[in-house]
């Protein structure tokens, strides 16, 4: 009987001890290498940079780890230990080297930090750089223990954006190449941006069984009887645009607000100050309100991120690398604006020149264009005079399909442990990015 009740009081400790917040110890932040540093871009025959502005912008991903549970027939043999789900799994965060209106700064590394509350140990993290199918991503693998509760992911960096002039006319007698180059070839194929796997009443109730016949039917329907590649790529590019722009509407909101208010108040109670999360009032986001683009291309319906995903799949559908840019504009007070545009590629084999021209279907869209002035001169067609002050954070709105997010696409996925198939998730999750002007600025490019 003695026993029994010294075992029983043995659950009860440490229980209590799993419940009791403890000041988390993480690790110093680490820096990335210059591999994630770029050279500025540079004016050419078809593409002109201008208004060059240096920013500072931190990407903050908050999650929150499911509830710890004890393995009682071990806790009862004397063996006890905490269990969390989330132990030895990686995080994944996408990242953006150069685009075709920015580049990092050289000489300037990325800086990376965990803040871990409610974790008795110190962390172990391994981190690293690998260039993912569609740009550089960086790997984290912390030893997640069983006292894990709260992790905040902080990525900073410094960008410096410019606005671009694009010469249509010009640009307008590169042909199809033979090959496109090897940074232009990755965002060729696969047609779709993955959303990795979704675990939610909402993604099953917007996203259907895949459809990869849905965006190539959506291009056959815009060109019509015309064919493949019977226009030059530029060509091509604002006749789909203009075709894409009369046919889908925008019928949803760009973004999801965060509706994890008990988590946020978990933070500010007693000692446990939400000064040390460095929480905002405002911008703070569950994720992007965005389905997959083969749902987006069958209904012709979605927010404006969708209506960008549905044109970068067009675009490679009909042979034209193209990515999807997803940017964080700056501004002074309030919710800060995620925007999202199609950079496509063109290239001058005679100059071995690749460079990337942005489209902006929201700009487009305040212009008169239809398919059929495709030879005309657009005045937002490749040329941007806000691009300055957006700084370009992803070319995915999740990381490939085989990470996971356990509400809406955040930019950050989870992968497997180490020799293991599922992926788990975290309990809850938001994010709250910030961009601020970096001082002194660049010289001209």
């Amino acid at each position: 009987m003695f026993t029994k009740i010294s075992r029983n009081l043995a659950v009860v400790l440490l229980v209590a001890m799993c419940a009791i917040p403890l000041t988390g110890v993480g690790p110093e932040p680490v820096e990335v290498p210059d591999l994630l540093a770029s050279e500025p871009l540079q004016n050419n025959p078809y593409m002109t940079y201008s208004n060059p502005t240096s920013w500072s912008v931190e990407l903050n991903s908050y999650l929150v780890t499911p509830e710890t549970h004890l393995e009682i027939d071990q806790l009862l043999q004397g063996k006890s230990r905490a269990v969390n789900d989330l132990e030895d799994a990686g995080i994944v965060y996408p990242i953006v080297a150069a685009s075709g209106s920015s580049w990092g700064v050289p000489g300037r590394e990325r800086e990376v930090s965990f803040l871990i509350d409610f974790d008795r140990f110190d962390i172990r993290v391994d981190r690293h750089v690998r260039q993912g199918p569609r740009g550089p991503e960086i790997v984290f693998r912390p030893l997640f223990s069983g006292w894990t509760k709260f992790v905040r992911v902080k990525i900073s960096a410094d960008m410096v954006c410019v606005d671009t002039s694009f010469d249509q006319k010009s640009a307008e007698r590169l042909d199809w190449p033979e090959r496109w180059p090897e940074e232009a070839e990755r965002f060729r194929t696969p047609v779709l941006d993955t959303l990795g796997k979704l675990r939610s009443q909402r993604a099953e109730m917007l996203t259907s069984l895949p459809d990869p016949e849905a965006v190539e039917n959506l291009l056959n329907t815009l060109q019509g009887e015309r064919g493949e590649k019977t226009l030059s790529p530029v060509h091509e590019a604002k006749y789909l645009a203009a075709g894409l722009l009369g046919v889908f509407e925008v019928n949803q909101p760009p973004m999801v607000p965060t509706r994890n208010a008990f988590f946020l108040a978990r933070l500010g109670w007693a000692e446990r100050s939400p000064a040390r999360f460095e929480l905002k009032e405002d911008g703070n986001y569950d994720g992007f309100n965005v389905i997959n683009p083969d749902d987006a291309a069958r209904n012709l319906r979605g927010s404006v991120h969708d209506r960008t995903a549905v044109l970068t799949s067009l675009y490679r559908a009909a042979g034209l690398p193209a990515r999807t840019v997803i940017g964080l504009e700056y501004k002074l007070k309030g919710d800060p604006i995620y925007r999202s545009w199609t950079e496509f590629a063109l290239y001058d084999p005679d100059l071995d020149l690749l460079f990337w021209v942005p489209v902006d279907l929201n700009d487009l869209a305040t212009t008169k264009v239809r398919p059929d002035l495709f030879r005309t001169r657009w005045t937002r067609f490749g040329s941007s005079r806000s691009l300055h002050g957006v700084v370009p954070i992803s070319f995915v709105f999740h990381p490939h399909d085989t990470n996971k997010t356990n509400r809406l696409p955040m930019l950050v996925g989870i992968r497997p442990a180490s020799g293991r198939t599922e992926v788990p998730l975290f309990s809850e999750q938001f994010m709250n990015n910030r961009v601020e002007p970096l001082r002194p600025a660049s010289t001209n490019p």
